[in-house]
């Protein structure tokens, strides 16, 4: 028997009743799994603990760090169910053990008018330990396990993971409808208001072992709000059978067994859109070499293509392509994200552009003091044999939290959207290029969204400089988000950044005397609001009046 246990275990801006704060995103971890730790009396620290759990993984969820783990067998480590009885009855709790080598500074206290606090700036998480009387009240945990679920379901309470059902009550939109996987989920959220449930039905799948509150359960959205009421989308329901028939990678985390059970349900979901429709060609996958239905995870290619089949067909990408193909392309402009064949290049930022939308501040690319090494999240391996790094592009998700580092940004991207295509990156006269391919298994649809996308670079704080993390590809060129920290600038989150030029080449000297130009205009204004901050903060710490927000 599998028992599982999450909840939120560390606030984030929040006081202790000690007077202790966490600050937000100051926490760093050893590596996974952690120990869990109950302590059963109250002693100093948390001496005297016994390991009964495991802590597996974290994630920024409401109110700050969530963590999942797993509880040890209770046959080997008799501790175990005596701890989890307590935490099933709310009368312990967790609290995270740090390292001793923290650093901190001393601020006001956020409800405390005149009183201090110590806020917690960076820290690394070495376990957490449940104890009578956590330090934050707001934390709680909750307790899981297969033995629940097998009584709820003998009771005829259908906990399965996969979703058969939920979409026979909802309208159908209109098959050319299309589909944007991010601002559905996001509207989905909306009209969900919290609720998990709500939130869950418009997915065919949800992950058991993950807790119901984290968007990171739920998989293949077939939905999105229209009129506001929840509709079946043709168009979501096709990406979910692509999936299903393992396009883009397919679906690794989740079992065979519930692989074919969601094949059914679309199966099923085809033939009633299909009587509708009237079109004999529409059919999933599966069934297009003329099976009638789903009896393995596996595609059987189909003898004809219908207008279906053509825009979700894979392109010829070859999985070794030529080493060549990430090397410098040259490019005499500034040029905007260009799809040739399995070819992708082009400008991600140009030096001379100030970004707009960002106050005063005329904020410019960054340039990359390591080669872009962050952003190159893995290799590819070449038609010569040779191994290059390279990153990702990423299709259908948002930009993830501009207060999160390097890792859960990147984590962001890896688990909610799709990646269609590794590249290099590199700097040439005109700004930031990048130069790779698509990766193998993409459709012409896929394609054909990526050329009407631009992109959108996420630069992260790296040893004092700020470093391209990732590279998104989004619908709609939207304005850039500055995160500034007490140190300077955090994150840089720009979309739509590249405007081609008109002339075929541009005088080096002209982008140099742009930048120096704009960089002065930029120290200038920064200095004289940096001068007002400091002016309203005098005035405050003597007693004046002073107009403030």
């Amino acid at each position: 028997m599998t028992i599982r246990w999450y909840g939120l275990v560390a606030p984030e801006d929040v006081p202790t009743g000690d007077r202790r704060i966490i600050g937000a995103q100051a926490l760093d971890y050893r590596d996974f799994p952690l120990p869990g730790m109950w302590q059963r009396a109250a002693v100093g620290g948390h001496d005297n603990a016994v390991v009964v759990a495991s802590w597996d993984r974290w994630y920024a969820a409401e109110g700050g760090v969530w963590a999942q783990g797993t509880f040890l067998d209770p046959n080997i480590v008799p501790e175990v169910m005596e701890a989890i009885y307590l935490l099933d009855k709310k009368l312990i709790g967790p609290s995270v053990d740090l390292d001793p080598d923290l650093t901190y500074e001393v601020v006001e206290h956020p409800t405390l008018p005149g009183e201090f606090a110590v806020r917690i700036t960076k820290a690394r998480v070495h376990g957490v330990t449940f104890v009578m009387a956590p330090a934050f009240p707001q934390v709680h945990i909750t307790v899981d396990n297969d033995e629940e679920y097998a009584l709820l379901a003998s009771a005829g309470i259908n906990v399965f993971a996969v979703n058969k059902s939920a979409w026979r009550s909802w309208p159908v939109a209109e098959r050319e409808v299309s589909f944007e996987f991010q601002a559905a989920v996001d509207r989905i959220a909306q009209w969900s208001g919290g609720d998990s449930a709500k939130f869950g039905s418009a997915f065919l799948y949800q992950d058991k072992t993950m807790p119901p509150n984290n968007r990171e359960s739920y998989n293949l959205p077939i939905a999105d709000i229209m009129n506001g009421k929840l509709t079946l989308i043709p168009r979501a329901v096709m990406s979910a059978a692509t999936f299903l028939s393992g396009a883009h990678g397919g679906l690794p985390n989740i079992a065979e067994n519930e692989k074919l059970e969601l094949q059914r349900v679309v199966t099923e979901i085809y033939d009633t859109l299909n009587e509708s429709y009237g079109d004999p060609r529409f059919k999933p996958p599966w069934q297009r070499g003329g099976r009638d239905g789903a009896e393995t995870s596996e595609d059987t290619p189909a003898p004809t293509a219908s207008v279906e089949e053509t825009v979700t067909a894979a392109l010829d990408i070859p999985v070794a392509p030529h080493r060549e193909v990430f090397a410098n392309p040259n490019l005499k402009k500034r040029t905007k994200l260009k799809v040739d064949g399995h070819r992708v290049y082009g400008h991600l930022a140009s030096w001379k552009q100030c970004h707009l939308g960002i106050g005063n501040k005329c904020v410019m690319a960054p340039k990359s003091t390591t080669g872009y090494q962050l952003a190159k999240t893995g290799q590819v391996l070449c038609a010569d044999g040779s191994l290059i790094d390279a990153g990702k592009i990423t299709l259908g998700t948002g930009h993830a939290d501009e207060r999160w580092g390097v890792i859960p940004a990147r984590e962001h991207y890896d688990n909610t959207g799709t990646c269609v295509a590794r590249v290099v990156y590199g700097e040439d006269r005109f700004g930031v290029w990048f130069a790779g391919t698509l990766v193998p298994g993409v459709t012409e649809e896929r394609a054909a969204e990526l050329r009407l996308s631009p992109l959108s670079g996420d630069w992260r704080k790296h040893n004092g400089n700020l470093e391209l993390v990732a590279a998104l590809a989004v619908n709609d060129p939207g304005f850039p988000i500055l995160t500034e920290d007490e140190e300077g600038a955090f994150s840089l989150v720009a979309a739509g950044m590249v405007i081609e030029d008109g002339e075929d080449e541009i005088e080096e000297e002209m982008v140099e005397k742009d930048f120096g130009l704009f960089s002065a205009v930029d120290d200038f204004l920064d200095s004289q609001a940096r001068a007002e901050r400091r002016r309203l903060f005098e005035a405050t710490a003597i007693g004046e009046e002073c107009n403030c927000v």
